[in-house]
């Protein structure tokens, strides 16, 4: 199975940070539903809130539980336009090959430029036929 992250954008946020010692914090995560045929590429969209007190959060990284119970981990990905910022919006797009039929979580957080993470959140989607 191969998985491809790509994050697509940031929402509205305010300007501004204390350069303070806290680590984000997320909430509110939406996926998309997911129910193409086993085979094909899929895409999972999601969206989820921020805060941060101190305006320094660099990237987002995933996490994908796959039917078969293996875990792949993503390395953060850069979020363009977040840094300096307070609170907004995060939209992603996973890509991957769904090789098997179930259930698949993905968990969503983000990362600080001092390498804090904030809470993770995790959003269920399933592969029919």
């Amino acid at each position: 199975m191969r998985v491809l992250v790509c994050v697509l954008g940031l929402g509205l946020a305010a300007c501004g940070g204390d350069g303070g010692q806290s680590a984000p914090e997320i909430q509110a995560l939406t996926l998309g539903a997911t129910t193409n045929p086993m085979g094909n590429d899929e895409a999972i969209h999601g969206v989820f809130e921020f805060t941060d007190a101190d305006g320094d959060a660099v990237s987002v990284a995933f996490e994908v539980l796959l039917p078969d119970g293996t875990v792949q981990d993503l390395p953060p990905q850069a979020v363009d336009g977040i840094e300096g910022r307070r609170y907004g919006t995060v939209s992603f797009s996973l890509t991957y090959s769904r090789d098997t039929l179930g259930r698949y979580e993905v968990t969503v957080w983000l990362v600080d430029a001092q390498g804090r993470e904030s809470n993770r959140l995790t959003g269920t989607t399933y592969s029919r036929t």
